[in-house]
């Protein structure tokens, strides 16, 4: 007799979000379904899809989608001394502040199982209160690559921004306006990087020295 293999299914409304036979990878598709809901809701912070953590009293973000290795960047610099931020989404109110975003860190194994690390475990604190923004860099793992960011004009990086952003589109004009005042007078790179252990000493001297 044929073995009969079990399911776990995951609906939003009439959308299915997750087919899966295990069970925790379903879980894990409902609360990003409810993360993606949470973010698109809010009225007073936008949602950026960035690692993000502070340094030196100021805030700065990566941002990038799920799976591009923000976690693994993120647990690096917190390892170095930064202070956690998010590892998943940095929240940005209209005063430029960016705010914590309370989960750990999900770090992804190379089989697809992911696991959940707090940041007291690296060593690291969690920033208890918004810090302004400074810097946003966009970068992401390439083989080979070296560590040459360029900068990017204040439209390039708004509209990169917004490509990163839970949004409804309803809140668009809102999310653009908000983000454009955020990083008005800020500083905003783009560059491919290698791993996170060989990238770590170049991105905090480049991130001390400008």
């Amino acid at each position: 007799m044929r073995e009969q293999r079990r399911f776990t299914l995951i609906y939003a409304d009439v959308f299915q979000i997750a087919r899966t036979p295990e069970l925790a990878s379903g879980l894990h598709a409902l609360w990003r379904e409810l993360e993606i809901i949470t973010a698109q809701q809010s009225t007073d912070k936008v949602f950026v899809h960035a690692g993000a953590i502070g340094w030196k009293d100021r805030g700065v973000i990566f941002p990038r989608h799920s799976m591009s290795g923000k976690s693994t960047l993120v647990k690096a610099l917190l390892q170095a001394g930064g202070q956690y931020i998010s590892d998943e989404y940095a929240l940005i109110d209209s005063m430029g502040k960016v705010h914590h975003y309370s989960r750990k860190l999900t770090l992804w194994e190379r089989d697809g199982r992911a696991s959940q690390v707090s940041a007291l475990n690296l060593g690291a604190s969690a920033c208890a209160e918004g810090l302004l923004l400074d810097k946003v860099v966009f970068t992401a793992y390439r083989d080979r690559a070296r560590w040459k960011p360029r900068r990017l004009s204040l439209g390039q990086g708004v509209l990169r921004l917004m490509s990163h952003v839970a949004t409804a589109p309803s809140k668009y004009s809102w999310e653009l306006s908000i983000l454009l005042d955020a990083t008005m007078d800020k500083r905003i790179f783009e560059g491919a990087r290698p791993d996170a252990d060989s990238s770590l000493s170049p991105i905090l001297q480049f991130i001390d020295s400008i």
